[in-house]
């Protein structure tokens, strides 16, 4: 069990790399866009961080699907819903989303030199019409996950304490933004708050690994 969620930090921790590479990066324009953060990051940085994510979102799924399994023996019914979620992040997290945040970065540098309105105009028909709808997608699934595991946790459907139903990659995810709210503009700044999905997966496998379950429910109750 443990070794499944070593390799879901693991593939957290790949993915935070990628999303270091596209958006660790101070720029002079108050908004902070990717596309912004595109024309001051160097090429190479764009490709290898949309190629981390790739790598390291599906494989996220491995320690996801330890979750699926410690809900399983407490709820059918949430650890179904939850499997759901599982499939949906599988197919819309890494090249639905990631990947195509890359893509969008790419199109607005590799044309802006040429004619930056033009640049403009291509990136954001992309982004609308491609990685918005994956985005408003991916949501669904990601929510149903983080919803139907925090229910399950708090309810005792698993073998860990109730506790660890706060170490969810929503609930991550508002630490990480409350926390950057305090930090001053920096790159820093923007790198914590585009890898925002990633630490908040890497938080909750620490959490899982850090707490001790029970050996087994102390009641068996499949609803």
């Amino acid at each position: 069990m443990k070794k499944r969620f070593i390799l879901g930090l693991i593939a957290s921790l790949i993915t935070f790399s990628g999303d270091m590479l596209l958006g660790y990066i101070q720029v002079e324009n108050p908004e902070k866009s990717l596309m912004n953060f595109s024309l001051t990051l160097p090429l190479s940085r764009i490709l290898w961080g949309g190629f981390l994510g790739v790598i390291g979102i599906p494989l996220q799924s491995i320690g996801y699907w330890q979750i699926y399994k410690l809900m399983k023996e407490g709820s059918e019914t949430l650890s179904k819903l939850y499997k759901v979620g599982i499939w949906g992040w599988l197919v819309m997290a890494a090249c639905g989303v990631h990947l195509n945040c890359a893509v969008v970065m790419l199109i607005y540098k590799q044309l802006y030199p040429t004619d930056a309105t033009l640049a403009h105009e291509v990136a954001t028909t992309f982004a609308n019409s491609v990685l918005v709808p994956c985005y408003y997608i991916f949501i669904v699934f990601f929510l149903l996950m983080n919803i139907t595991q925090f229910i399950a946790f708090i309810r005792k459907k698993t073998i860990y304490p109730r506790v660890v139903a706060l170490f969810n990659i929503f609930i991550g995810i508002v630490v990480i933004y409350i926390i950057v709210s305090l930090l001053p503009d920096s790159a820093l700044r923007n790198g914590i708050k585009t890898s925002a999905i990633s630490l908040g997966n890497a938080l909750m496998f620490i959490g899982l690994l850090l707490f001790k379950g029970q050996t087994s429910l102390t009641t068996n109750n499949n609803n």
